[in-house]
C-alpha cells in the first residue's frame, strides 16, 4: 500500500475517534499509525522507541509527543462519551484494524 492511501485510511479513522485536527497529538498519531502499520511492534512493546522517532521527525521532545499523543486521545474519548484507551493501545488499534482490512494479520 502507498504512504497516501494509507494516510488517507488513518485519517478517515482518526476523524471517526473524533480527534480535533489542530491538535498537535493529530499529527503524532497519524505519523504512530502509519509508523505502526509498517512496523507492528512499534506500538506493542517499543512504544518509547516510538516516542523518540516522533520526536526526532517533529523536532520536539518524547515526552511532549507523549503528553500530546494522550491530550488528543482523552480529547476524542470525552467527545464520543467513551473511556481512554492507552497511547499505546489506541495506536495499536489504529495498526490492527487497517493490518486486519489488508490481511497482514
Amino acid at each position: 500500500m502507498n504512504d497516501q492511501d494509507l494516510v488517507k485510511r488513518i485519517v478517515v479513522e482518526l476523524e471517526g475517534e473524533k480527534i480535533p485536527k489542530n491538535m498537535s497529538g493529530y499529527s503524532y498519531l497519524k505519523t504512530a499509525a502509519m509508523m505502526s502499520y509498517r512496523d507492528f511492534r512499534l506500538a506493542n512493546s517499543a512504544v518509547t522507541k516510538l516516542y523518540r522517532e516522533l520526536a526526532s521527525r517533529f523536532e520536539t521532545t518524547a515526552s511532549r509527543v507523549e503528553r500530546c499523543i494522550r491530550h488528543a486521545i482523552e480529547t476524542g474519548a470525552a467527545r464520543n462519551g467513551v473511556k481512554k484507551s492507552s497511547n499505546s493501545e489506541f495506536i495499536a488499534n489504529i495498526a490492527d484494524k487497517l493490518r486486519t482490512e489488508d490481511g497482514l494479520i
